[in-house]
């Protein structure tokens, strides 16, 4: 079994201190997005979630919604690359003298893996028992960002991975990875601060959560 990496806490220098990716990138991760028609993220969705009603399928699941969202951004790759190709270049040829190590083998993957499951464990519980909490935006916003995080936690790790390893012109998706897990722990802590609140069976299990995720907060921070 290959050892767990545990990422130096030496901040990555970087050319630019904000992100400047297009609005419609945030509508590849937020649980509400734009949703307008002309955008090349919400459009598409749009006309994936017509065809998941009309198979009777719930459009809103999260791991339905991840897949539209890997097979649009597949097509955007792809017609990036036909445009390239146009003017000379071809970037499919373009590849990392080392791909990035698996999830698994980054400790603090492993952690804020472990933390969403043991969350999801009690989500799974309250909606069993239908509690008020369950019917509310801060419960829906809990679910979707604690799903975002171990996914983005990991982009991030590749992309300092990467970076630490000779990768030149990845400051861009380093910048806007860690504007995305800002937002999302953003969004989950003002969730918890109001999943507490409620008089539920496992609300001492959200506070001890809620505390451990401070602890991840900072570690992810760091990255």
């Amino acid at each position: 079994m290959a050892p767990k990496i545990k990422m130096e806490q030496k901040k990555v220098k970087l050319k630019k201190e904000e992100h400047c990716a297009p609005r419609w990138m945030d509508c590849s991760w937020k649980r509400i997005a734009c949703g307008e028609d002309s955008c090349p993220v919400c459009g598409k969705i749009k006309k994936e979630k017509e065809k998941h009603i009309k198979n009777g399928e719930d459009p809103n699941d999260v791991s339905i919604t991840l897949d539209d969202l890997s097979n649009i951004f597949k097509k955007i790759l792809r017609d990036i690359k036909k445009e390239a190709k146009t003017k000379g270049v071809d970037i499919s040829k373009i590849k990392s003298k080392k791909d990035p190590p698996a999830p698994s083998e980054f400790s603090l993957y492993n952690e804020v893996k472990k933390w969403r499951d043991s969350m999801f464990f009690i989500i799974k519980r309250t909606v069993i028992r239908r509690e008020t909490l369950v019917y509310t935006e801060a419960f829906d916003d809990f679910i979707w960002y604690a799903d975002i995080l171990p996914i983005k936690t990991y982009r991030q790790l590749c992309n300092k991975w990467e970076i630490k390893n000779g990768k030149k012109n990845n400051d861009y998706d380093y910048v806007y990875t860690k504007h995305v897990l800002d937002e999302c722990l953003k969004f989950l802590n003002e969730a918890l601060a109001t999943l507490m609140v409620f008089n539920s069976d496992e609300k001492h299990l959200f506070i001890i959560n809620a505390a451990s995720l401070m602890f991840l907060e900072k570690e992810i921070r760091k990255i």
